[in-house]
């Protein structure tokens, strides 16, 4: 099988949770659960998709909640690994791979440090390898984007996350060893953006814009390297 999408155009695939989803900071209406969600240019993948220009397309994958591979009993259905395999292939045939996950990993109530949060990570990229969903079966290429600590913030979400600030700190050195194990490409979210005070987990529209184009840069050397 050949690509014949916009004949050579590269075909990414960025998998996250809330912070790639675009979730506004603090923005959640209390009676109906419902977050507000910045828009596609704004968001970090979509500014990534308007700095690569045409001849990438970048698809949003993105899920409030989602962890790596664990199940939440108070969020149904947000297991990462139950839903990347079908994500890979129905996208076939890929050229990279983002993972940014890691946040609601380190919720009190999943009882995980950052070692296993780690070992979730690094399942997640042995999915992606075993997969056969780069072209004609090959491994594409894997980025692995530790996100930026959690801080105390303000408001429902932040109660979520109490005590958890000081196990998201080390999350960085943990995937960036994962990451080297498995071979595939490392950035660390957090030594370029801060998540928002509002509520200690998001990115406001400026700091989405600085990750969307710093990620750009990180991709442009993965396929120049």
């Amino acid at each position: 099988m050949s690509k014949t999408l916009s004949d050579n155009q590269r075909t990414i695939v960025a998998f996250g949770d809330s912070v790639s989803w675009g979730c506004v900071p603090d923005s959640v209406n209390l009676k109906t659960m419902i977050f507000k969600r910045f828009d596609r240019g704004i968001r970090w993948v979509g500014v990534l998709q308007s700095e690569l220009g045409r001849n990438y397309h970048v698809i949003e994958e993105a899920l409030n909640g989602r962890t790596t591979v664990f199940d939440d009993p108070l969020l149904p259905g947000r297991n990462g690994q139950t839903y990347l395999l079908p994500c890979l292939l129905s996208h076939y045939p890929l050229d990279l791979v983002i993972i940014m996950l890691g946040t609601n990993d380190l919720k009190p109530h999943l009882g995980l440090q950052a070692a296993p949060i780690a070992k979730g990570m690094r399942n997640l990229i042995k999915d992606v390898k075993n997969s056969g969903c780069g072209l004609n079966g090959v491994i594409p290429e894997i980025l692995v984007i530790c996100p930026p600590s959690i801080v105390e913030g303000r408001g429902l979400l932040a109660n979520s996350f109490i005590g958890s600030q000081a196990i998201a700190v080390e999350l960085a050195e943990n995937y960036k060893q994962v990451a080297q194990l498995e071979d595939c490409h490392f950035f660390n979210a957090g030594d370029f953006v801060a998540v928002s005070e509002a509520d200690g987990i998001h990115l406001d529209a400026e700091s989405n814009k600085i990750l969307g184009k710093a990620v750009t840069k990180k991709v442009i050397d993965i396929f120049s390297g």
